[in-house]
């Protein structure tokens, strides 16, 4: 599954779609589906799908910058938990226990995985 993601990758890249760092092909289906689901929403659809999704509008967002936003949530939430730390982080967003919490249990679960 692996190779077959790496290989795909390349050719998803021009969609900013991140497919090297999902972890299944399903999630790699989901998130091109949705995304190309909102791509023809328009603007009262897409402030509905905002709303749905809970995520904060501004009024002053034109269209672009709504579906940019609302591409990038859908992205976050198909991304593997370990993927998506290093998204806040690289974006400056504190994950604080939270993600300490999900370590924890995650190495409860699994002896081998690395406690924080």
């Amino acid at each position: 599954k692996r190779l077959i993601m790496t290989e795909w990758s390349a050719s998803w890249q021009p969609r900013n779609i991140p497919a090297q760092k999902l972890d299944s092909l399903e999630a790699l289906e989901t998130l091109v589906q949705r995304i190309d689901r909102v791509k023809t929403l328009g603007d009262v659809a897409l402030r509905a799908e905002f709303k749905k999704m809970k995520l904060q509008d501004n009024p002053s967002w034109g269209p672009e910058e709504m579906l940019r936003r609302l591409i990038e949530a859908i992205v976050w939430e198909q991304l593997p938990m370990d993927e998506l730390h290093r998204e806040c982080l690289q974006q400056g967003v504190t994950v604080g226990d939270a993600w300490t919490e999900y370590r924890r249990s995650a190495a409860s679960a699994d002896p081998s995985a690395k406690a924080p």
